[in-house]
């Protein structure tokens, strides 16, 4: 139907052009050579009229060529919210403090497991500083946290944490986490060298539900995502990291090594 409205447009426009420069032609030409030209008589109503009528035409066609695109324009938010409502919601935060907060309460509710993807490039300063105070106090939440969470007895869960050690306080995080059971393994990456920069997303993952990103440099692009076709991306992106990972705690298992290692090479 279209291909053929569009044959019509066309043969439509170029009759009108046609029509118009014949006419145009025929009176200048009359003019100009003083009615040299023999006398024909131009019915100027009835060809206005044809005209007005192939006018109309491509106006007409266009309108339904409009239509159908603003009718398309019109479905967009029901396509959008299709796609939201089937995959999963967005939930949007104001700052990294809140994010934080949001993390210690998401791992209190987690039934099954949690996977902990804190890595960075190595600098010894934070380009992006934050309130000691409040931060120091939602860690400590967040530990607690994470420490429920490995004690629980009832349920058979996974803590799986990555670290970079960009900060000493990471080292001191490391060492106390090893100390929460069976249920908490983790590894790390060695980011000292240049050659280890490049972009990283930082994210916990609860319950192959939702992934939180957690560095304060996406300010002010601070959210999280619900949905377990979205989360399952994220899932196996950081199960490729994690195989790439260097491994310091699986299960009760120690490797005392690479801990030593992580002491010698990270402390100021």
């Amino acid at each position: 139907m279209k291909k053929i409205r569009k044959i019509i447009e066309f043969l439509v426009g170029y009759f009108t052009i046609f029509v118009i420069f014949i006419i145009m032609v025929y009176d200048m030409t009359n003019n100009f050579m003083l009615k040299s030209l023999p006398d024909i008589e131009v019915a100027y109503p009835a060809i206005s009229s044809v005209l007005l009528v192939s006018v109309s035409t491509i106006l007409i066609l266009y309108q339904f060529e409009n239509r159908e695109k603003l009718e398309k324009i019109e479905e967009l938010p029901k396509d959008i919210s299709s796609i939201v409502g089937n995959s999963g919601s967005v939930k949007f935060f104001k700052n990294i403090d809140e994010v934080d907060n949001y993390i210690a309460k998401r791992i209190s509710q987690a039934k099954e497991s949690v996977c902990d993807l804190n890595w960075q490039d190595f600098t010894t300063t934070n380009p992006i500083p934050r309130n000691e105070a409040k931060k120091k106090h939602v860690s400590n939440q967040i530990d607690k946290e994470i420490r429920k969470f490995c004690n629980h007895k009832k349920d058979i869960r996974e803590y799986k944490e990555i670290f970079t050690f960009s900060y000493e306080r990471n080292i001191d995080k490391m060492l106390d986490h090893i100390n929460y059971g069976s249920v908490y393994s983790c590894r790390y990456f060695d980011n000292k060298e240049e050659k280890t920069k490049f972009p990283k997303i930082q994210f916990v993952i609860i319950d192959d539900e939702e992934v939180i990103f957690v560095s304060s440099s996406y300010a002010p692009h601070l959210y999280s995502l619900k949905g377990k076709e979205l989360v399952g991306v994220f899932r196996k992106y950081f199960e490729q990291a994690w195989l790439l990972a260097i491994e310091l705690k699986s299960d009760n298992n120690l490797n005392k090594d690479n801990i030593d290692y992580i002491e010698s090479t990270y402390r100021q």
